[in-house]
């Protein structure tokens, strides 16, 4: 896991899950990774592959679908409150191997990237 320079975000603010080519009609916004704060509906597929993840949305925008890998998933169960399967926190973006997903932010991730002057 990585906290990336830049990650894929569409024009509706959601974050892309990797960065392969998508059609020209499909705008990618590069952006630094920056922690925010929403309320998310967690999603219920869970598709396979190397890399299983959940796809989220915003509870205010529901345009906005975030990926969480499965991981990142767990410690969301076993640190926030969940209610019918919609949580409010601070979340970031951040990179798996060549995907992007959503997590919540830790402040240790945040340190590291202040220690490497990425900031």
């Amino acid at each position: 896991m990585s906290s990336p320079s830049k990650v894929p975000f569409d024009e509706f603010g959601g974050l892309f899950r990797d960065a392969r080519p998508l059609p020209d009609e499909i705008a990618v916004h590069w952006k630094e990774p920056e922690p925010f704060t929403a309320t998310i509906k967690i999603g219920t597929n869970i598709p396979g592959g190397s890399r299983p993840y959940v796809t989220c949305h915003d509870a205010e925008h529901p345009e906005r679908l975030f990926p969480m890998f499965l991981t990142d998933l767990i410690a969301v169960i076993a640190q926030c409150t969940i209610t019918e399967g919609v949580v409010t926190a601070v979340w970031e973006p951040l990179q798996r191997g060549n995907n992007y997903g959503l997590a919540l932010y830790d402040e240790r991730r945040a340190g590291f990237r202040r220690g490497r002057g990425d900031e």
